[in-house]
């Protein structure tokens, strides 16, 4: 069921993307060449990530990859922050569910539901800035995309710090670093963008 909404998702986010583009994206992102110089484009976005093998599975998820051949940057970074959100979404709806439950309220566990709760409040503004940076994605006001970005980015580091020491739900673990390696592929898509140097 979970595969059917990620998949809805990507596709929804894909399809539109070409509805959406705004004139500043394509000056700024568009390749205007063959499928293969957006490959080296992509190639140089994932290696300025955290990681590489990670961002290109981004790439691989994008249904128009077959079917449109002037395929640009700025389609890509709408999957990926699809998928950010998917992330966030999910991860707090686990949260949601393990404050609720009869671990969440085990008095052993005060210190690990100290920082879910700590999660829920940071997966919530994460959430929140990501709504935010679909609509300057749309507007083409990438630099402030990159301000949301990082900020996003920072609300699983944040989480992650306030799990730390405790022993962590190991599905939490998981989804929380895959968020944040998610968000890292939005920053990086974000300068791009921007037209910014990725150091």
């Amino acid at each position: 069921m979970a595969l059917f909404f990620m998949s809805t998702l990507f596709i929804l986010a894909c399809l539109a993307s070409p509805l959406l583009h705004p004139t500043t994206a394509t000056a700024t992102a568009t390749t205007n060449a063959t499928g293969s110089s957006l490959s080296r484009l992509f190639d140089d976005v994932c290696k300025s990530t955290t990681g590489e093998a990670f961002c290109h599975a981004v790439q691989r998820l994008d249904p128009r990859k077959n079917t449109i051949e002037d395929d640009d940057l700025y389609g890509l970074a709408l999957v990926a922050f699809s998928l950010t959100y998917f992330e966030a979404t999910t991860t707090k709806n686990f949260i949601h569910s393990w404050l609720g439950s009869e671990k969440g309220g085990d008095p052993k566990q005060a210190g690990m539901r100290r920082g879910m709760l700590h999660c829920e409040a940071d997966y919530k503004q994460a959430i929140g800035a990501l709504q935010k940076s679909f609509k300057d994605l749309i507007n083409g006001n990438f630099e402030r995309v990159v301000k949301w970005a990082k900020y996003v980015k920072h609300s699983g580091e944040a989480c992650a710090e306030a799990l730390h020491g405790y022993p962590a739900d190991a599905y939490m673990a998981n989804n929380n670093q895959d968020f944040i390696d998610f968000a890292h592929i939005c920053v990086v898509f974000s300068k791009y963008l921007s037209g910014r140097i990725v150091n």
